[in-house]
């Protein structure tokens, strides 16, 4: 059998997509189909992946699919609101990727005019709104009929490796005070939002039990940083980015402002991680304008791999980096054992570049 799942954060870790699907809501205490999908995939089944409408990978599964908790399967992060910790699981080894083709299925089929056969009405995985093709609201995993498996390979084959929609857009310096600020938010956006309050809470406390009087500014509007320290006349705009995830890879997401302030040394980054023992990281001020220019001469090119299904619109407002244990090590420095002193130090180093 070949499944379709619609999946808005989809990450492989290690060449495997886990996936999962409630048994049912709670409040209601009703299912859906495409959760009792999950539970019906068998060892050898494909699956491809769409993510944020574009066509992420296609995968194989490596086992029945299982009746399995949902805290047995995520990290305290993974939002489940809402439904039923117990519900179906099943991991695919990825077979191939297809991020950079940037296939859109739904508008591949608009421009196609695919047409539903007879066999696929039942349970198909989008649906038509104002003469073009769309995911269903809420859909999760749908069984797909042989039309749809030839079509998707069709587009693979028949897509270059070239972005070319990109061109439809203009491109900016990011440190260009013009440059916009928000194009739209999202799920992943709030729950971006509710994680980087706990490193904000949690740093706040650090640095004031090391002596710093401390603001939090970070809901201010046009926000300065996340907090700003102070010790004697000296003040410090600190941007947090919390790390506290169960995981030897972790991501931090910076908007164009927070690279462009961490540039110009008008705040310093650091991480909080929360796990155990209260950890903060700082990234060396002596490092950090030549590791944010790195990433600002790279950003053209990671925003053209990150669209929304907002029409087309770039989140170009935020994007995401990988922190390493390789990274912190190289260019972080441990701060929790340090005194007021110490670290007023450590941010009077600044370099130029």
């Amino acid at each position: 059998m070949t499944y379709l799942i619609f999946e808005s954060k989809l990450s492989a870790m290690n060449n495997q997509i886990k996936s999962w699907a409630p048994k049912r809501n709670p409040k209601t205490n009703s299912t859906k189909y495409w959760w009792k999908n999950v539970g019906k995939i068998k060892k050898g089944d494909i699956i491809y992946f769409i993510s944020d409408t574009y066509l992420y990978a296609k995968g194989k599964a490596l086992f029945d699919a299982e009746d399995v908790m949902h805290q047995d399967y995520y990290t305290e992060y993974h939002n489940n609101a809402g439904w039923s910790d117990d519900g179906y699981g099943i991991i695919s080894e990825v077979l191939e990727f297809y991020q950079d083709k940037c296939i859109k299925v739904i508008e591949e089929m608009t421009s196609k005019n695919y047409r539903i056969g007879t066999q696929e009405k039942n349970n198909f995985p989008f649906c038509i709104r104002e003469g073009s093709f769309c995911a269903k609201q809420g859909g999760y995993c749908f069984k797909l009929h042989s039309k749809m498996i030839m079509f998707l390979e069709e587009c693979i084959k028949n897509t270059g490796d070239n972005i070319t929609w990109t061109k439809k857009y203009d491109h900016h310096d990011i440190l260009d005070s013009k440059f916009p600020t928000t194009y739209g938010t999202s799920k992943i956006g709030l729950e971006k939002v509710k994680k980087g309050a706990k490193g904000e809470k949690g740093s706040y406390y650090f640095f004031k039990n090391k002596g710093f009087s401390v603001e939090n500014v970070s809901e201010e509007t046009n926000e300065p940083a996340d907090l700003v320290i102070m010790s004697g006349e000296k003040q410090y705009r600190i941007e947090i980015k919390n790390i506290t995830v169960v995981s030897p890879e972790k991501s931090i997401y910076l908007s164009n402002s927070q690279l462009r302030n961490l540039y110009l040394q008008n705040t310093y980054l650091c991480l909080y991680y929360g796990m155990k023992n209260e950890t903060i990281f700082l990234l060396k001020p002596e490092n950090q304008k030549k590791i944010i220019k790195e990433l600002i001469d790279n950003f053209d090119t990671i925003r053209k791999n990150v669209n929304d299904q907002y029409h087309g619109q770039f989140y170009i407002d935020t994007i995401s980096i990988l922190i390493t244990e390789k990274m912190i090590t190289t260019n972080f420095i441990d701060i929790s054992n340090c005194d007021l002193k110490q670290i007023e130090l450590y941010l009077n180093k600044k370099i130029e570049v």
